[in-house]
């Protein structure tokens, strides 16, 4: 018995650090809130504002930063984690 695993590719040109996961919704939630996990270990969200542009938090919810796009915000809080290459 075999077992697929399906695996998608972020809109990032860069992958995810390895552990780290991006879930990618199915439908038009621009203004929900998108998790980045280590692991089983929550480092952060991000979400698009009413302003257009990605606002990131770190695993307290602390805002790091605002960015032009998805991939800067979620590259942002993986650096704040401390494990960007």
């Amino acid at each position: 018995m075999t077992t697929q695993t399906a695996t998608r590719k972020h809109k990032s040109h860069r992958a995810p650090a390895p552990g780290f996961s991006r879930a990618t919704p199915s439908r038009d939630t621009s203004a929900a809130w998108r998790s980045v996990y280590f692991g089983r270990e929550r480092a952060g969200a991000y979400r698009r504002g009413s302003d257009g542009k990605w606002h990131a938090h770190d695993r307290r919810d602390q805002p790091i930063g605002v960015y032009g796009t998805e991939a800067d915000a979620a590259n942002a809080i993986e650096a704040a984690a401390g494990v960007a290459p």
